[in-house]
């Protein structure tokens, strides 16, 4: 061990300054001089390098020696490195400099001797016994700072290691999707929709609906959740001129209730969920009917596809959704792992439904909670992309932001309600990849829904549904309480006639589709 005389020798601190990169050996500019100054106002002495062999770059031994040979007649100060990586190449070439310089008649000597001062003048020591308060704190302070710095560069390198990994294993998926075997599929199905304050454009739904291609029997059937505008008249004016559509009423108690009655009102064993919002075009229920053929499947994703793009927010949100959720779809269908068959389009056996047992009050986000049950009763979700649904989506920062904040909230419920599929090789790539993609990437959160608010909303929910308690408990937002988790949707828009449902854009440029959920506030967005 060294004597700590020796010891002492390793704490000192340094009068001396140099501009680091040699950006200033040979300033020439005002903005090379003013480190400079600087630096001499700290009371720093400047020092500035006359031969410089570049042995960061690790040219080798040899070079490193031959560049001081060559420059050595330029000055007397020579700069190497001892830090900032390997530096076994300066080492090496060390004693071949001395050699070479003494063989010269060089002196080598330090900074201190060449200035004629002490050296203890120009690296004075450190006090290394009581520091004081002030260097205490930033030496701490400086330490927390270089560990969050590190710490958020490890971060960094391996989120982007996430991201990309993944973004390669979804688009290999996605490109070895094929489209499922065509199947004669004509049995009679039951298509439920839930409505609040959707008179302007539930016509259009309906119309849109009952002039399918789709060659079986079917019923329609819109529950009028309470609204206090026009839409049960406009339901019953589509009624009388097609009886298949049946209009129930009930008081104000949200969307999934109205749902569940909807459910308990349909009289056939496959189901076809749609929002008031959603227009399908002639092929939608075929296509989307189709995979039934299969007894195997139990459910059905639709494609969701923005139908207002005369706003920049809504193409962008167009093409999240083709890009995003659509290749993310495509990618778990050959993986049995989608985590949200949407309830703006989708359709699933009621004998599924049943098993799964039905839907659920305790979660915001209905259709992805209806999905993981479904996966638990091992039934199979695939997803047709031909099978088209024209939506509306936010047109302003606010109503997206606050649509994302809650998709993120009901789907962070779900996760904590069904964390036991997490990780768990009964549910193979569900549990083992698309569910913890929710948690790692939340703009995936629900499968193909970008998730806004993710932190935000997810101590309360996940504390909450730890204790058992339902939805009503503990949401609550501007002071109000709900009475159970609800979806309700107001529309401010003129109504949408879409005679050619190909042609999305003509729907109204001021559509703003407002939804409410679990006493949010109503000028909250949904899209399924």
């Amino acid at each position: 061990m060294r004597p700590a005389s020796d010891r002492n020798n390793y704490r000192r601190a340094t009068t001396l300054f140099r501009p680091p990169y040699a950006a200033d050996t040979q300033p020439s500019q005002m903005s090379e001089l003013m480190p400079l100054q600087i630096a001499q106002d700290l009371s720093y002495l400047v020092v500035l390098e006359n031969i410089d062999p570049q042995d960061w770059a690790k040219p080798g031994a040899d070079i490193i020696l031959q560049r001081i040979k060559q420059q050595r007649r330029d000055g007397s100060i020579i700069l190497l490195h001892d830090a900032g990586g390997d530096r076994s190449q300066t080492v090496a070439a060390l004693p071949r400099i001395l050699d070479w310089l003494h063989t010269r008649g060089d002196t080598i000597v330090p900074l201190s001797t060449l200035l004629g001062t002490s050296r203890d003048a120009v690296m004075p020591p450190l006090q290394t016994t009581n520091p004081s308060l002030a260097r205490m704190v930033s030496g701490a302070g400086f330490r927390v700072y270089h560990a969050l710095e590190e710490f958020l560069w490890a971060f960094m390198i391996v989120a982007t290691a996430l991201v990309v990994a993944r973004t390669l294993v979804v688009i290999w998926l996605a490109y070895r999707f094929r489209r499922l075997p065509q199947h004669d599929f004509v049995a009679p199905i039951s298509i439920v929709m839930a409505a609040y304050n959707e008179e302007k454009v539930i016509a259009g739904t309906l119309r849109s609906l009952v002039s399918t291609d789709y060659n079986g029997e079917l019923e329609i059937i819109v529950v009028d959740d309470g609204s206090h505008d026009q839409t049960a008249a406009e339901v019953e004016r589509v009624a009388d001129v097609d009886p298949r559509v049946r209009l129930l009423r009930q008081e104000n108690r949200g969307k999934a209730r109205a749902l569940q009655r909807a459910l308990a009102a349909a009289r056939h064993g496959v189901i076809v969920f749609v929002d008031a919002d959603t227009h399908f075009q002639r092929d939608t229920l075929p296509l989307l009917l189709e995979p039934f053929g299969d007894e195997t499947i139990g459910a059905v994703s639709g494609h969701a596809k923005v139908g207002n793009l005369r706003t920049f927010i809504g193409r962008c949100q167009s093409l999240e959704y083709t890009c995003g959720f659509n290749l993310d779809r495509r990618a778990y269908t050959r993986w049995n792992c989608i985590t949200v068959v949407p309830g703006a389009i989708s359709a699933i056996r009621k004998a599924a439904i049943d098993r799964a047992g039905g839907l659920s009050l305790q979660t915001l986000a209905e259709d992805t909670d209806l999905t993981l049950s479904l996966h638990k009763n091992r039934q199979r979700i695939v997803y047709v992309p031909q099978a088209i649904g024209w939506t509306e989506a936010p047109e302003s920062v606010r109503t997206l932001a606050r649509q994302r904040f809650r998709w993120a909230y009901g789907t962070l419920q779900c996760l904590w309600k069904h964390r036991d599929m997490i990780f768990n090789w009964n549910y193979r790539a569900l549990g083992w990849f698309s569910l913890p993609s929710v948690w790692f990437f939340p703009n995936h959160s629900r499968g193909g829904h970008a998730g806004g608010g993710f932190a935000l909303a997810r101590i309360a929910s996940v504390r909450c549904l730890e204790r058992g308690a339902p939805v009503c408990n503990y949401i609550s937002f501007d002071g109000r309480h709900p009475g159970d988790a609800r979806l309700h949707f107001r529309t401010r828009t003129d109504h949408a006639r879409v005679a050619d449902f190909a042609d999305a854009a003509d729907l109204s440029a001021d559509a703003e589709l407002l939804h409410f959920e679990s006493d949010f506030p109503r000028d909250q967005r949904r899209m399924g």
